[in-house]
């Protein structure tokens, strides 16, 4: 179990794969550098503290499908599965399906 701390939000990401005109299946390690990621929420942290000591609470639940840039974050591996530490301003949108 992971629990973040302040503003952090724990994802796991989605493999994607994108499917050409013809069928070809392209893996989600080759995607574009500028596409977006798609991961389901796992873990929340309790939010981030103003300098006046007021707790701002964050925006995300655990459950929710979100969208974030390629590249951003930090990749850790707990119990041979590999999650995402984001802070939660790197996610720029919740996806509703």
């Amino acid at each position: 179990m992971i629990t973040p701390v302040q503003d952090r939000v724990i994802v796991k990401p989605s493999k994607v794969e994108e499917k050409t005109a013809g069928g070809l299946v392209i893996p989600g390690a080759v995607a574009k550098d500028n596409e977006l990621e798609r991961a389901e929420v796992i873990a929340v942290g309790p939010g981030r503290t103003t300098t006046e000591g007021k707790l701002i609470e964050p925006l995300v639940e655990v459950g929710e499908i979100v969208a974030y840039q390629k590249g951003t974050g930090t990749k850790t591996k707990i119990d041979n599965v590999e999650y995402l530490v984001l802070v939660e301003h790197q996610i720029l949108a919740v996806i509703l399906e």
